[in-house]
């Protein structure tokens, strides 16, 4: 009895631990439900959401510069500028914000699944990322 207790003691130590990571259909099929649910919003809220985007961006983009600025050695400038540009990009992703970038890959990979859908809805929504 003791002998099967620490038999499968040993098996639980050396127990694999489960995935960490997507595998490429997942990744498809979480990109194509964030599409469904970026063309799925307002038309207001899709642009308020794009301009948020873009006011991140501006501040990352502004604070790279003065991460940068002053300082002599090239590659130490370049890791503080993408350190604050980095910092505008974390900003729209925690936010929620749309990037013209990401509908580009979402709603794609959306349509791929359900080609049917192509829409007045899906035209609108592009045009409304849209820079101006």
């Amino acid at each position: 009895m003791i002998e099967n207790t620490t038999k499968k003691q040993d098996n639980e130590a050396f127990h694999e631990p489960s995935r960490q990571y997507f595998n490429p259909a997942q990744i498809v099929h979480n990109f194509s439900q964030k599409g469904r649910d970026h063309l799925n919003r307002k038309t207001s809220s899709q642009f308020i959401l794009s301009l948020q985007a873009g006011a991140f961006m501006a501040f990352g983009a502004a604070f790279s510069i003065l991460l940068s600025m002053g300082i002599d050695i090239k590659g130490v400038s370049h890791l503080m500028a993408g350190i604050g540009f980095a910092t505008g990009y974390a900003m729209v992703f925690l936010s929620g914000a749309i990037l013209f970038t990401e509908v580009n890959v979402l709603l794609p990979s959306y349509l791929f699944q359900k080609p049917s859908l192509m829409s007045l809805k899906i035209i609108k929504f592009l045009a409304s990322d849209l820079p101006r």
